[in-house]
């Protein structure tokens, strides 16, 4: 699927393996479940999620979205999960790192988060880090 796809005021396309995410404010409820659900299908087809998130139109994630994402999407997924983000500011980076602390006292998990300059710079680690990934599955004899 080369089309964006709306998601309430963001939108989003998938490139093989990886779901690319434009954002414009603040992901609300409807917009995360959505989010998920796509992540869900990238698990189930190649057995890793990897997200590029350009955040150039700014981003908040409501009280709801967050609860959503953090108990239920990263509690289950996040040893298989990249998010490669594009345009944070010195402000999203230290909002992220809040959020993925509260992952690691909450339950234990980490997930990889990269910051890059250029959406082209974030697709090309999210590619080596898809291949890395999909190898790894393929020594332990796991199919997605």
């Amino acid at each position: 699927m080369n089309n964006w796809q709306p998601m309430g005021r963001h939108r989003y396309r998938r490139e093989r393996d990886v779901l690319l995410l434009e954002t414009h404010g603040e992901i609300l409820l409807p917009d995360m479940q959505q989010l998920v659900s796509q992540l869900e299908a990238l698990f189930g087809e190649h057995g890793h999620g990897l997200l590029l998130s350009d955040i150039h139109g700014g981003l908040s994630i409501g009280v709801a979205a967050r609860r959503l994402v953090l108990e239920g999407f990263l509690k289950d997924h996040a040893d298989h999960f990249l998010n490669a983000v594009v345009g944070a500011t010195t402000l999203s980076r230290g909002l992220i790192a809040l959020f993925l602390g509260a992952l690691r006292m909450l339950f234990k998990k980490t997930t990889n988060v990269q910051f890059f300059d250029t959406e082209a710079e974030a697709l090309s680690w999210l590619t080596a880090q898809g291949q890395r990934l999909s190898a790894q599955q393929k020594r332990r004899g796991q199919s997605p």
